[in-house]
């Protein structure tokens, strides 16, 4: 029963994890995309 329970939080805090640091990748991508899309469409349009 223990185990069941050590196991349960152990791959219910890795889920955690995981998801923290996609949602962290995906907020760097759109930062960078909005800091560097001025720039290219700057480059586009000329």
């Amino acid at each position: 029963m223990q185990n069941d329970n050590d196991h349960f939080y152990q791959s219910n805090r890795i889920d955690t994890l995981v998801t923290l640091a996609v949602s962290g990748l995906t907020l760097l991508a759109l930062a960078l995309a909005g800091y560097y899309a001025p720039s290219l469409l700057t480059v586009a349009l000329h």
